[in-house]
């Protein structure tokens, strides 16, 4: 027999009836939930029996089955549809948005093959995944975002950016120190709770936040701001967006919803107090945008000038783009060094002191833009060796990171400048040597082992130290750094394809051969995977019959069936070429055609 302590045993007969009954419940062996959602048993229906019936079961007897419970949670029922091709990051941050954060109608809107023409809002036109969830408040809104951006840290080193982010201590205090300052305080009282409902209540939110991961951008609204916002009618694509449209009568209940306090005139004067004091006296971005232009376009720098000073803060990057566009459209004399100083002046003015985290990587891309017209408007105005000191050495020594396409876009200008450069000799290589020494220095992070693996930057080192002249003029580094990768071995076919065409081009026909042999006899049959197709076509297209005959007489092409080399389609018509151009008649090397085809 159960018995019961001193205490239970001086409760009420009827209270002490429960507590029967719950114990017999407990010890039945079953593991069960309670829920108190249902309706109360009326305490006269209450019998004496251990095995009350469903309806005279008390509030806290009422058992729910956990089955049914996950059937009905929202964690397995919505499915989210995810774009063809979705990145890794975007499975990851949408699942926990549902299964660990409790968002519900969760939709991911894909942006990367749109027309960014059709969207007008900034975001669309920059990220190429759009995802919109709802939460239960506006706490869960700041909660949400606080782990998604934990959890971004930890899995990609990035920090996500937020819009909205509002603290509700901070947004009470400042209606405080508003109320304080007007007589409506002595409308609204002391009462610190209408006191903050006299402005906005904080039970609604959006918070817009930037994954800075894959062009992720993700959208947490309470469910009365989604209705209101109804974001999925602006990022679905044009041939979906009648599914989101809102009928007349939604928008008639909204517009009710927002005017049901205008006949109270008093609200209504709060309203248009806190209305006046948000207000902005800074024009918009495509004002300023417009402004400038039209100085730029009548070449007016000094109102132009005074304008960039007036607007700097906050619009740096607006103020740059609208430079870098405008200079780009307009059509500046080469020779006319003066405007293109005013030009440069001006883009220097509106660069800020101190960049923003956030868009520094617009503000890079944009001076980048900038600095390369200019050189190409006029090399010996604007140098190669300026450029060092206006983009790389200005972006290291402010804390930035130099990155691979930063030297992929430096070395680039300096083969450009080569190539247009009619009277370019041997000097002019050295001094553009020179100048890639001196930019070699400041990456760091590229130097040694990393840069030598990387294809395309060593492909444009390559093409630094040659001319493409008539002396097929060549600087003896470029020598120095052919031995040093030859010397590396496991040279990438891509990067012995680019050897190859250098030298081809130089016509320097020993050292073209003696690369192509590298490590020749060490492959076994079927992984030779040297770039046949582009030896082949360097030596035909080079016209030299006794080239041509060295490769056909000397065995060269032999190493084709030593090796079980595929021939493919390419290699095959290179063939082809060859043998029509040492033996037209196809007489003599039918018997090899053969052989190899």
């Amino acid at each position: 027999m159960l018995r019961l302590p001193r205490v239970v045993r001086r409760l009420p007969r009827r209270r002490l009836l429960g507590l029967n009954q719950l114990v017999s419940y407990r010890c039945n062996g079953q593991l069960r939930y309670y829920s108190t959602k249902d309706e109360k048993a009326s305490q006269d229906d209450v019998g004496l029996s251990t095995e009350p019936s469903k309806s005279a079961q008390p509030w806290y007897l009422t058992m729910v089955d956990r089955h049914e419970l996950s059937r009905d949670s929202v964690f397995q029922t919505q499915k989210i549809e995810f774009p063809n091709d979705s990145p890794e990051s975007l499975y990851k941050i949408t699942n926990l948005l549902k299964d660990h954060l409790g968002l519900t109608d969760i939709l991911v809107f894909d942006l990367r093959d749109a027309d960014r023409g059709n969207y007008t809002t900034a975001v669309a036109k920059v990220s190429d995944f759009m995802v919109i969830g709802t939460a239960k408040s506006a706490k869960h809104c700041q909660r949400c975002f606080m782990d998604l951006n934990g959890f971004i840290k930890r899995e990609y080193g990035s920090v996500a950016y937020v819009e909205g982010d509002v603290n509700g201590r901070d947004e009470k205090r400042r209606h405080k120190r508003l109320a304080r300052k007007t007589n409506l305080s002595k409308n609204w009282g002391s009462n610190s709770s209408a006191l903050a409902g006299g402005f906005q209540s904080n039970s609604e939110a959006w918070f817009m936040i930037d994954c800075h991961v894959d062009k992720i951008f993700v959208n947490i609204l309470t469910e009365q701001k989604r209705r209101e916002l109804n974001l999925e009618e602006l990022y679905a694509p044009e041939n979906e967006r009648y599914k989101y449209t809102r009928s007349e009568e939604e928008v008639s209940q909204q517009e009710t919803l927002e005017l049901q306090d205008d006949n109270n005139i008093l609200m209504g004067l709060k309203r248009l107090a806190y209305q006046r004091r948000q207000y902005s006296t800074v024009p918009l971005v495509t004002e300023i945008s417009d402004k400038l232009s039209g100085f730029l376009e009548a070449q007016d720098f000094d109102n132009a000038s005074s304008f960039a000073n007036e607007h700097k803060h906050g619009n740096s990057l607006t103020l740059l783009q609208t430079v870098s566009n405008s200079f780009a459209a307009h059509k500046v004399t080469v020779v006319d060094t003066a405007k293109l100083r005013e030009w440069h002046s001006l883009f220097d003015q509106c660069w800020p002191l101190v960049l923003d985290v956030e868009t520094a990587s617009l503000h890079w891309s944009t001076r980048l833009r900038f600095l390369k017209m200019l050189n190409v408007a006029n090399r010996s105005f604007y140098t190669v060796k300026r450029f060092i000191n206006d983009y790389l050495l200005l972006k290291r020594s402010t804390g930035f990171p130099l990155v691979r396409d930063d030297l992929l876009q430096f070395l680039q200008m300096v083969v450009i400048n080569l190539s247009l450069n009619p009277k370019a000799d041997y000097w002019d290589l050295v001094k553009a040597n020179d100048d890639v020494m001196q930019a070699l220095k400041l990456f760091d992070e590229l130097n040694g082992d990393s840069l030598l693996h990387d294809e395309l930057v060593m492909t444009m080192l390559f093409r630094t130290m040659v001319l493409n002249d008539d002396k097929r003029t060549r600087l003896h580094s470029l020598y120095e750094l052919i031995d040093y990768v030859m010397h590396k071995r496991g040279v990438s076919p891509t990067m012995m394809a680019s050897v190859l065409e250098i030298l081809g081009g130089i016509r320097d026909w020993n050292k073209f051969f003696q690369f192509w042999e590298l490590g020749a006899d060490d492959f076994l049959p079927g992984e030779d995977d040297r770039p046949w197709h582009e030896f082949l076509r360097i030596v035909v297209n080079s016209n030299d019959l006794h080239l041509m005959n060295k490769l056909v007489n000397e065995g060269h092409l032999l190493w084709l069936k030593r090796n079980e080399v595929e021939l493919t389609p390419d290699i095959e018509s290179q063939l082809n070429k060859l043998f029509l151009k040492v033996d037209p008649q196809g007489v003599a090397l039918q018997t090899l055609k053969d052989y190899l085809c």
